[in-house]
């Protein structure tokens, strides 16, 4: 069971900035956020603080809501590993004069500079330093050796591409004008020096956390992940391509000299002064403030290079906590239908049938009204500014997105971009579509507390014809029924799916999903095996009679009477493999990974259908020739993972005809699992959970 908290706690007290230049005046203490980071440990070692924040809330439309996709992150490259010296500041003044140690967290700033300076082996590897209940992680970078910040091979293509189009300017220039000089077109071309020397040899971009004992490890890798690596990659990016983390280096230290001239070095008035002069500065109070609140930071250190990061919220957990887990957030969606397929690896390709399963099988389900996400993409602009308004009127809850890209003729690749969109930007969850023939029930997880307020939104959105809330919920928590029951006739459809969308949204229901297993009872592990050593006896005297040479006669008939493998003893006596377990019954637990034993079992099973057997003497001919034809499609998904509502759309089947090879299985919601003599005959065994 997984032991993550979905409370969002970023536990994040502050970010700093230390830098390290050729100069030899030793590593600096650049910038840091908030000015006094002290004071912020109060509401970070408080996580309660969230359990009362809206979806709403967290992403709230105060930042800035690119229209970029932020997973395209032009960031995530492979770059090479390099080394650094370590040095250490000084609290002497240059007129000889002692200065008291300025304090930063508790700590003497020079001492903490000097421990989040690390030699040049830590260069773009993860950092991490815990200093009584503060954690320090970072990822340092280092110039390289020859003081460039690219690879010679990155110059020169560069060179090569500048070089290529002002070549190609200046001939369109000389024949604009008839200039027939040949060498003013070839001063034109700039030279572009092979290598670009900085001062700047080392920056490190540090967040300070505190997060909780129980829940460190998870807290800083999810940190680590998705905004310190995020963050250091674009700043090398941006020193490499534009020395940017010097030129903002060199003003900020500049704003701070002058503010000490002038006899203003506050915290304060260094803060104000440095956010007005510095998109570096702008850029890591934005992180910080976003990233502490659980937000989205949108953040732009160039003009033309911006980038958003952010820790992504749990929207869904296929557990309950017991009393020593983590706590879990009311109202969170409470499913196992967002789990990975089982034997899916995380490096593995989809291929275009996967893309496609996955485009039937999920549908999104809008966090926000359609007509404010519309509004919110038009005011940001971008490249999907004009798509996401239509995308978005059109998504419906119940269509897969396979549907709404054969309704709409749109492409799968651009429903698909913009369905990532809308969810990284958290304006909507993927869910399986709704459907009135499946099974809702009210989540265990539901928010209670809440209740009241959900009543009054509920009835200011659907006419007073229908249940009331407190009905509607009451109704879901009896005996499990498909949720099309609740509906009076077809024409209510269309509105009661709108309500079941709402109670979706809000994290009141969730879908009882059905899980199967193979049955293999006593008798069927009889009759298997006596099949089994039936075919081993024929085979044998087929071959001992087709045999005519006395010498092969003689070794045919030790080999006959040599022990099979199962029953063979070893030299202590024992048997080689044991006696199978022929008594009560069995589960199979794996199917398509079934064990030799196992799949003497399957294979009886199926071959029982035709002969009519056991369950299935109650099929007439026409039934059992099409459950033993759909019988290998159906039996690898009775493996207690893949729920059985999923099997119809990963086997293109219809439903209908699914759902009646089950009920020809054995499946019964209605009645118990043994029959009037209690006997258990049912050939799949059936679990009901979320």
């Amino acid at each position: 069971m997984s032991s993550t908290s979905t409370i969002p706690n970023p536990c994040l007290v502050a970010i700093l900035l230390v830098c390290q230049t050729r100069s030899g005046s030793g590593p600096q203490l650049v910038h840091h956020w908030p000015p006094d980071p002290l004071s912020q440990l109060s509401r970070s070692r408080n996580p309660a603080d969230h359990l009362h924040e809206t979806d709403e809330d967290l992403s709230d439309d105060s930042y800035s809501w690119s229209s970029d996709d932020g997973d395209l992150d032009p960031f995530d490259r492979d770059f090479s590993k390099n080394t650094s010296n370590t040095h250490h500041t000084s609290g002497i003044q240059s007129d000889g004069t002692r200065t008291e140690p300025k304090q930063l967290l508790g700590l003497a700033e020079d001492g903490l500079i000097s421990l989040l300076t690390p030699d040049r082996s830590w260069n773009k590897k993860k950092f991490e330093l815990s200093i009584n209940d503060l954690t320090f992680v970072g990822r340092p970078v280092f110039a390289r050796q020859n003081g460039s910040w690219r690879r010679q091979k990155d110059v020169d293509k560069s060179q090569q591409n500048l070089s290529r189009l002002e070549t190609e300017q200046s001939t369109d220039n000389e024949a604009e004008h008839d200039e027939t000089d040949g060498s003013e077109g070839t001063d034109k071309v700039k030279a572009v020096p092979t290598h670009t020397k900085s001062e700047l040899t080392m920056f490190h971009i540090v967040f300070v956390m505190d997060p909780p004992p129980l829940e460190h490890s998870h807290r800083l890798k999810e940190m680590y992940d998705n905004v310190v690596k995020k963050f250091s990659k674009a700043l090398k990016w941006v020193q490499a391509h534009h020395n940017y983390v010097w030129n903002q280096t060199e003003l900020l230290l500049s704003k701070r000299q002058e503010l000490s001239r002038d006899g203003e070095e506050s915290d304060a008035t260094y803060a104000s002064e440095s956010l007005e002069s510095s998109s570096l500065a702008k850029a890591i109070t934005t992180v910080y403030t976003t990233i502490a609140s659980s937000r989205i930071a949108s953040i732009s250190l160039l003009p033309g290079v911006s980038m958003s990061m952010q820790i992504r919220p749990i929207t869904s957990t296929p557990y309950l906590p017991s009393l020593t887990d983590p706590p879990i957030l009311p109202g969170v969606w409470l499913t196992t239908a967002v789990e990975p397929p089982v034997g899916s690896q995380a490096g593995d390709k989809p291929t275009s049938r996967d893309m496609v399963e996955l485009a039937k099988s999920y549908t999104l389900l809008l966090k926000s009204p359609p007509h404010r996400i519309a509004k919110d993409a038009q005011a940001a602009g971008g490249p999907m500014a004009s798509h996401l308004p239509k995308f978005v009127a059109a998504l419906r809850p119940t269509k897969s997105f396979f549907k709404l890209s054969n309704d709409y003729q749109i492409s799968l690749a651009h429903v698909q971009l913009l369905a990532r969109h809308l969810v990284y930007w958290r304006r909507a969850v993927a869910i399986p579509p709704l459907n009135q023939r499946d099974t809702y029930i009210v989540s265990p997880n539901a928010d209670f507390r809440k209740i009241r307020e959900a009543c009054r939104s509920y009835e200011s959105q659907f006419p007073a014809s229908l249940p009331s809330l407190p009905k509607l919920l009451g109704f879901l928590s009896g005996i499990p029924r498909p949720f099309g029951t609740l509906i009076p006739s077809p024409d209510h459809k269309d509105i009661y799916m709108l309500v079941l969308a709402w109670l979706m949204r809000n994290g009141w229901v969730t879908q009882l999903r059905t899980f199967a297993y193979v049955r293999v009872g006593n008798d069927v592990k009889k009759q298997a095996r006596a099949k089994e050593r039936d075919a081993r006896t024929s085979v044998s005297v087929s071959q001992s009679s087709d045999i005519t040479n006395e010498t092969g006669k003689a070794g045919e008939a030790s080999s006959s009477q040599r022990p099979s493998f199962i029953s063979r003893q070893s030299s202590d006596g024992r048997r080689s493999l044991k006696e199978p377990n022929t008594k009560g019954a069995s589960l199979i637990k794996s199917p398509p990974r079934a064990t030799p034993e196992e799949s003497q079992w399957l294979t009886y099973l199926h071959d029982s259908i035709l002969n009519g057997n056991g369950l299935f003497s109650n099929l007439n001919d026409e039934e059992r020739q099409e459950l033993h034809y759909y019988w290998p499609s159906l039996s690898k998904h009775f493996d207690g993972i893949t729920a059985l509502e999923t099997v119809p759309v990963r086997e293109g089947l219809k439903r209908k005809v699914v759902w009646g090879l089950y009920s020809k299985l054995g499946l019964n919601f209605d009645d118990g699992v043994e029959d009037h003599e209690g006997l258990n005959n049912s050939i799949i065994v059936t679990i009901r959970h979320w």
